[in-house]
């Protein structure tokens, strides 16, 4: 947020809608094959949130998804043992979710809601579940490049002009702001994570080869580390321990942010030239999952001589790649979606992805 920039809280109002579900059947367009001993059950999303079509997803840490449409609309489904049927729907009369994020307790939900034209756009935050829902509004042209909450869904952090500003929902005030070091500030990096730990006391941000972390109450650097890697993508474990970074040759060096020195190396795929697409951890290192060209490994206790189990994209996808991967925290589920297709592109839209439960 641009300094001198308020946050103004408003009550909005709760609807409750029926959901959707998840797509069963065989036609998943994802194959899985051997490797780790995995079970993975793999469901579609839907591709459209109250007949409008996605544009955003997000997964939280025990398993809630989320998902933001064109024209607005946000559907929240509680995890279950089965796709979920029933969802919260929240309705704003403004144009496209261009970002959605969810608590890790699945009680919040933080949204960037673009601008129609000239006009600005909007973070808003509900809360899903057990107390009044609040409208958090960002300035006018304000460009959020990456959005966060807090595990119980009180604090919302969100990356603007490369600096992390953090509020307190409930307080309705800022808490925090820090300025991230490097090439950042000359430009949004395509390469961008944002983590608040698991005791809400700190929060990290991965930009560029860079994962830097901060404390919340005191406002001091906690650590810096860096890659040297020519990292295409990021991804931090809400425990702060773990970065795993995806290079543009496909492979991935997850780093242990406790002890520095411990990098591990995991080639994705045989292919020198490929990049790794996406890249994500679950809270304890267990499971490490990586893209590259439309396929997918997932490694459980990521070491180099382990093999992973791997499933590829067969439908979607802008040449079979994979756009985001997000994972719970015991990572039990990942929610992965491809790049959007060309028709899906023109409507400004995600479309639909998969679920993947692992066992």
């Amino acid at each position: 947020m641009k300094r001198g920039a308020t946050l103004a809280i408003l009550l909005v109002a709760v609807g409750v809608g029926v959901g959707l579900g998840l797509r069963h059947g065989t036609s998943t367009g994802i194959e899985t094959h051997g490797g780790s001993p995995l079970s993975l059950a793999v469901e579609r999303v839907p591709g459209t949130v109250e007949g409008s079509v996605v544009t955003a997803g997000a997964l939280s840490a025990r398993g809630d998804l989320a998902l933001g449409s064109k024209s607005g609309a946000v559907e929240v489904f509680a995890p279950s043992s089965g796709p979920p049927r029933n969802g919260v729907a929240f309705h704003w009369l403004a144009s496209r979710v261009s970002d959605i994020a969810i608590s890790g307790d699945g009680s919040t939900v933080a949204a960037e809601m673009g601008g129609l034209g000239e006009t600005a756009g909007e973070l808003l935050a509900w809360r899903v579940r057990g107390e009044a829902s609040y409208s958090a509004s960002v300035v006018p042209s304000s460009d959020v490049w990456a959005l966060a909450l807090s595990s119980d869904g009180n604090l919302l952090a969100a990356v603007i002009d490369g600096q992390v500003d953090v509020y307190s929902i409930t307080a309705r005030r800022e808490l925090a702001s820090f300025r991230i070091p490097g090439p950042i500030s000359s430009g949004r990096p395509q390469n961008l994570a944002l983590r608040f730990n698991r005791a809400d006391t700190a929060i990290a941000v991965g930009a560029g080869e860079d994962v830097t972390a901060w404390a919340l109450t005191e406002g001091r650097k906690l650590w810096s580390v860096s890659c040297h890697c020519a990292a295409e993508n990021i991804a931090i474990s809400s425990n702060l321990r773990y970065a795993a970074f995806g290079t543009d040759d496909a492979h991935v060096i997850l780093w242990d942010l406790w002890h520095r020195d411990e990098a591990v190396d995991f080639t994705v795929t045989a292919n020198p030239q490929a990049n790794t697409d996406a890249v994500q951890i679950d809270n304890h290192g267990q499971y490490l999952v990586a893209a590259s060209g439309g396929t997918i490994g997932v490694w459980r206790s990521p070491r180099p001589t382990t093999s992973p189990t791997t499933l590829h994209l067969t439908d979607g996808g802008e040449g079979g790649e994979i756009d985001n991967i997000e994972m719970t925290a015991n990572g039990d589920r990942m929610l992965v979606y491809p790049f959007p297709t060309p028709s899906v592109t023109e409507q400004g839209a995600i479309g639909s992805g998969w679920l993947v439960r692992i066992r």
